[in-house]
């Protein structure tokens, strides 16, 4: 007869006990720790002296730990703020440590720390007038941070870019918003590597070729005297798609409800999301208050619900929750998500189709020299459906004539406005809610009776010195 006895707590044996010639089998238990050497230990009942007594030697191997955590570079705007990671580790009793290299990156959770975890990390003010760029090492990983300058912002729509089978590279378009410079370019490195020069201090272009596992794009503007400044940074991810049919964001599918540009949008605004089976089925809001979810989809800006007023396996409409804050922020659809701007204007007017062109939504009120007011639509349609723009008359009996027009994005009472037709100033009387349906805004602007005879005239509204569509009236 036998015994068999593990002389340590991570060898199990089965049946430790028996007589006569088995097998018997052990267990290894998994090591958290450093390498171990265990014995286990034979005992024989019989007579022979030297073999009452054998010993087995196991030498188990230390335990490899591994940190895992996104790769991607860290992307911090210009008002303070807190950003939270989680590090996820194979083992309970991996210790791991957290340094910063930067006076304006604080480490908020304790430098060392054991098995999976959070860290956090404050980001100061950014007063400096450009971006700036810092590094956290987490473990054997050191992370990116890019933080932008103020009044400026660069988002990608979609991020990341889903690539399904046979796919190596997709595309994004990116769309940014800067003040006090000239002209803006966008390059995929800091030192050089400029991809698009010269472009305007509010606009979007399309970065094609972005493979795994992605993309940094930086924002620098540029001033007539030569000088040039990083100003703010994206980052484009790539990532698995689905099986079957997935929601897409369409490429820089994401803008201005009534002028339909690809761009930043304000608080308050309708703005429209362009894609592919954005929505199950195809439903349009029948009352108000709006709903949050229709054709079994919903739209979230920084975590916040959007009012929805029509959703279609190619479009949903929505309304910017009034409290998102100015900056980049994701929004979502479904699981498919990108990067909006939020600016605190984003004009945008209503047109439609007319014979010739478009024209847009509203009506004219004109006011004779008697007093007597009278009010017609801009836009007149056959019972055929054919619309034609109709003319606007001044006239010596006429006192005044006010356009009542209708747009988005531009409510804000705080900020600079202003309203030209064919470049001359015409006096706004009101903009602000229509008042009646969310996000829709109203624009009351009188008409300079020095245009009378102009005939074709070219109508823009600008808030905050950000312009809208330009719309085109005919005036007699």
């Amino acid at each position: 007869a036998w015994t068999m006895r593990s002389l340590v707590p991570w060898l199990k044996i089965a049946s430790p006990t028996g007589s006569g010639t088995r097998s018997v089998s052990a267990t290894v238990l998994a090591n958290v720790g450093g390498s171990r050497v265990g014995v286990i230990e034979l005992l024989s009942n019989n007579c022979n002296v030297s073999a009452s007594r054998q010993q087995i030697t196991f030498q188990q191997q230390a335990f490899l730990c591994t940190l895992s955590l996104s790769a991607d570079p860290l992307i911090a705007r210009a008002d303070a703020s807190r950003t939270r990671m989680f590090v996820n580790s194979n083992g309970t009793n991996c210790t791991w440590s957290t340094s910063v290299s930067a006076p304006w990156v604080l480490l908020r959770t304790p430098a060392n720390q054991i098995g999976s975890n959070y860290v956090e990390l404050d980001i100061l003010d950014n007063d400096t007038g450009e971006a700036r760029e810092s590094t956290a090492q987490i473990g054997p990983q050191l992370v990116r941070i890019f933080q932008d300058a103020r009044q400026a912002a660069l988002g990608a729509v979609p991020n990341p870019i889903p690539l399904c089978e046979n796919q190596t590279s997709g595309s994004s378009g990116l769309t940014w918003d800067a003040r006090g410079f000239d002209s803006i370019e966008v390059g995929t490195q800091l030192a050089g590597g400029s991809q698009s020069g010269n472009q305007p201090v509010q606009g979007s272009t399309i970065q094609g070729n972005i493979r795994r596992p992605g993309q940094s794009y930086f924002l620098f503007g540029l001033r007539a005297n030569g000088e040039r400044k990083w100003i703010a940074s994206t980052h484009v991810g790539v990532s698995n798609c689905t099986p079957g049919p997935f929601p897409q964001i369409g490429l820089g599918g994401l803008g201005n409800s009534a002028s339909f540009q690809f761009g930043p949008l304000a608080p308050g605004q309708l703005g429209t999301i362009y894609g592919f089976n954005l929505a199950q089925f195809q439903e349009a809001a029948a009352r108000v208050p709006l709903p949050t979810e229709l054709g079994g989809t919903r739209v979230s800006i920084a975590g916040q619900a959007a009012q929805l007023v029509y959703a279609s396996l190619a479009q949903v409409n929505f309304v910017v929750p009034d409290s998102v804050p100015t900056g980049t922020h994701k929004i979502s659809v479904g699981d498919s998500t990108g990067e909006v701007i939020i600016v605190p204007a984003s004009p945008g007017l209503f047109t439609t189709a007319v014979l010739g062109g478009i024209s847009p939504l509203g009506s004219v009120v004109t006011i004779s020299e008697a007093g007597e007011q009278s009010s017609k639509p801009l836009v007149s349609c056959s019972v055929g459906g054919l619309c034609r723009a109709e003319p606007i008359t001044l006239s010596d009996d006429v006192r005044e004539v006010i356009l009542v027009l209708y747009g988005t994005g531009m409510r804000a009472s705080s900020l600079n406005r202003s309203c030209s037709i064919a470049n001359v100033p015409a006096e706004i009387l009101y903009l602000g809610p229509q008042g009646e349906f969310p996000g829709l805004d109203q624009i009351n602007v009188r008409v300079p009776n020095l245009l009378r005879g102009v005939g074709s005239a070219l109508l823009e509204v600008a808030v905050d010195g950000r312009k809208s569509n330009a719309v085109r009236l005919t005036l007699q």
